[in-house]
């Protein structure tokens, strides 16, 4: 049987995906806020954009107000979709998911090609060997379960959305606050390295 990636992407019937998506996505509702660390609002319900800015806001200013320094360092990882590491991406939900769902998810990540058209040229073949789908439904789900153990630190507050990651370490020493900050970056460099 060919893998699900194997379906036509465009002009064909795409129902097929809605079982893959039912699925995978009823498997991981019960252990969502278990998995998908709470600084993380992108792609969730009821975790607005605005409301993840104004938990930065509010941290910042509550550290003025304190004449507490509060340096951060804003994060946005390019071309996020298209980076991920499907193996590494499969192994972190085989820890949560039925084997059948990993098996499932395995067959709509892997063995994917795209061929680049511009007028009446065409491109060979050429295998996708990273990223997940960013247009589909379970795109930015599993983009989410993939990036779900960034690391945090005690002294640090981290807030994500989506691929924004921005990481804020108030202190009342001004060293003491950019150390922890430097410290939290070293473990989010050594994590995105894996």
């Amino acid at each position: 049987m060919p893998p699900i990636s194997d379906a036509p992407s465009s002009g064909g019937d795409l129902r097929c995906f809605f079982p893959l998506v039912r699925t995978v996505q009823s498997e991981i509702q019960p252990h969502k806020r278990y998995i998908i660390p709470e600084h993380q609002f992108g792609f969730r319900s009821q975790h607005a954009t605005t409301e993840q800015v104004c938990r930065i806001v509010n941290a910042v200013r509550t550290a003025f107000e304190r004449k507490r320094h509060c340096p951060g360092v804003f994060l946005d990882v390019k071309q996020a979709f298209d980076r991920v590491w499907l193996e590494g991406l499969i192994h972190e939900i085989s820890e949560y998911l039925p084997e059948q769902t990993v098996q499932l998810s395995s067959s709509y990540l892997f063995d994917r090609s795209y061929v680049v058209h511009y007028g009446d040229a065409k491109s060979d073949t050429h295998p996708i060997l990273a990223g997940v789908p960013e247009g589909s439904i379970l795109g930015p789900l599993l983009y989410l379960l993939y990036t779900s153990d960034i690391p945090t630190t005690k002294h640090t507050i981290t807030a994500t959305f989506a691929d924004d990651t921005a990481i804020l370490a108030p202190h009342n020493d001004y060293n003491e606050a950019i150390t922890a900050l430097q410290h939290s970056l070293n473990k989010v460099s050594s994590w995105a390295r894996k």
